[in-house]
């Protein structure tokens, strides 16, 4: 008797065993495909396999790719096949996947626990973002995640290329719409009454503002969703704020001329703040109509001083630090 349970265990061990490496041999196979251009008929040859092996839930490499040598062997190739076709922007990829069993909740414990949702909406650039987070939405996505940096759908939703300008008004609306019904379907929101602290932005209009997101920041206003302590950032002759945090764009839509070197509470000018926020082309902006570099903040210091720090202190990307080093020849 024992030893026949010992055959049977020995049996179920190895088709556990079997079961595991025949689904990762299929997931890698997955998301070789995938990084190799997504071609739809091979990816659905490999989906064709019964569901318990065709690797759609599992990694290629079970162990954990946070060890730095395990990280750097198997590089980006190591994670679910849903997460890659997010990345990638695959749309139809992402359709076959879910299609076939894949889990719109799983999450990437190597990559501060994101969702195949926050993996999509984190692509700024990619055309089919919006389309695949709805479609993510439609099938079960859970819009009130948060991942381990306490990110949230709804703030990833306001997210945009460094250029918004270059975004088609098709992508534009798709990003809206999706944006509109987060805000009125997220239920890990107290709308329109928010707190302070609003993860790592101090309200969700903070988070509009900061990425440049104009068409947010205006339907936010008009609808009333934001806190007393937004109240500030409305009006125009809080400059500095706008300076320090947002992009050109909302900028230059609430900014006042005649507040061109009004002071904060600290004494700082507008142009002092875009220098705190290393926003260039906002100290550019202010520097042509007429801001002045040579004010003095509450503690003497001037726009010169500001850049001095910033370049020694701050991390700075190559085309900052040549337009600051720039502004630093102007000092008489």
């Amino acid at each position: 008797m024992k030893r026949k349970v010992k055959k049977i265990i020995a049996i179920c061990i190895v088709l556990i065993i079997t079961t595991l490496i025949l689904n990762c041999i299929n997931s890698y196979k997955l998301v070789k495909a995938i990084y190799s251009g997504g071609d739809r008929k091979e990816v659905e040859s490999i989906l064709k396999k019964p569901g318990i092996i065709n690797g759609v839930n599992i990694r290629p490499y079970v162990i954990p790719p946070s060890t730095p040598f395990l990280a750097e062997l198997f590089g980006s190739i190591n994670q679910q096949p849903l997460h890659a076709a997010c990345l990638l922007d695959k749309y139809e990829i992402v359709q076959l996947l879910v299609d076939h069993g894949a889990n719109v909740n799983i999450h990437n414990y190597a990559n501060r626990r994101n969702s195949p949702l926050f993996t999509a909406l984190k692509q700024e650039h990619h055309e089919n973002r919006f389309k695949i987070a709805k479609f993510l939405i439609k099938n079960g996505a859970d819009i009130d995640y948060e991942n381990s940096k306490k990110e949230v759908a709804l703030t990833l939703c306001l997210k945009q290329s460094y250029h918004p300008e270059r975004c088609t008004k098709e992508v534009k609306q798709e990003q809206m719409e999706l944006f509109i019904y987060l805000l009125k379907n997220s239920k890990s929101l107290d709308v329109p009454e928010y707190k302070d602290v609003f993860y790592s932005y101090t309200s969700l209009l903070d988070a509009a503002i900061l990425y440049d997101n104009r068409e947010a920041v205006q339907y936010l206003m008009d609808n009333g969703y934001y806190s007393e302590a937004d109240i500030p950032k409305l009006n125009g002759s809080h400059s500095s704020y706008l300076a320090k945090r947002a992009g050109l764009g909302i900028f230059k839509q609430y900014f006042d001329i005649k507040d061109i070197n009004s002071r904060d509470e600290e004494g700082r000018t507008p142009l002092h703040n875009a220098v705190i926020g290393y926003k260039t082309e906002t100290c550019e902006f202010l520097i042509e109509n007429g801001a002045d570099l040579n004010i003095k903040d509450n503690n003497g210091e001037t726009v010169y001083d500001y850049i001095e720090n910033t370049l020694e202190n701050a991390d700075l990307s190559a085309e900052t630090i040549e337009y600051l080093e720039k502004l630093l020849e102007l000092k008489e």
